[in-house]
């Protein structure tokens, strides 16, 4: 594994008042229309990454759905043309592989896309990916409620940037998981008393 480049004290402070500011925003919209865009772009920022992905847990299918993607949107299509399908509102099988990798721990650090995708892609296009890109680690950030796991952010950082500290990540994660769960909730009490 190469070194990784951390970031100072300094950016540690700007970053813990952008977090403050981006859990501020999220709260006020409680109750109103969720972006799944703007969470995912919050959570790129506070990584330093290049791209991130907002994957949704979906009951009915027993998979993950992308909902959301931040980063060079051209950068998406070129992407999306090389592995033949669009990357955005895919579902993901249920993948045990990814589930060993990411249990126990809120911040999961994977050093290249193969590690991740050995399910879902083949090796060929994943290892594509990963060079034309000039990947380095992933992050896979999950949106949890206790047991619960609601979903996750993809976090790809490029070969040579700063690794993020990963606390700014859990303090965002566990609070994009209070609002997705209140927001749920929420949602649940309208059509209650709708049908009342």
């Amino acid at each position: 594994m190469p070194d990784r480049k951390m970031i100072s004290e300094n950016e540690l402070n700007r970053s813990l008042f952008k977090v403050v500011s981006m859990i501020e925003r999220l709260h006020e919209h409680v109750g109103k229309d969720l972006s799944y865009q703007q969470m995912t772009k919050d959570a790129l920022e506070l990584s330093g990454g290049r791209y991130a992905a907002m994957n949704l847990f979906e009951t009915d299918s027993h998979g993950f759905r992308t909902v959301a993607f931040a980063g060079d949107r051209k950068d998406l299509a070129l992407a999306e043309e090389l592995l033949g399908f669009e990357i955005e509102r895919s579902i993901w099988r249920d993948d045990p592989h990814k589930a060993a990798l990411v249990s126990g721990s809120s911040v999961t650090v994977i050093d290249r896309l193969t590690d991740l995708t050995r399910w879902a892609l083949p090796e060929s296009a994943a290892e594509k990916i990963q060079s034309c890109f000039r990947l380095g680690n992933l992050l896979i950030l999950k949106i949890q409620k206790g047991d619960r796991y609601l979903g996750d952010f993809t976090l790809f950082l490029g070969e040579d940037d700063i690794f993020p500290d990963t606390r700014i990540l859990e303090i965002y994660g566990d609070q994009v998981a209070l609002v997705l769960e209140k927001h749920q909730l929420e949602k649940a009490l309208q059509e209650k008393t709708t049908k009342l």
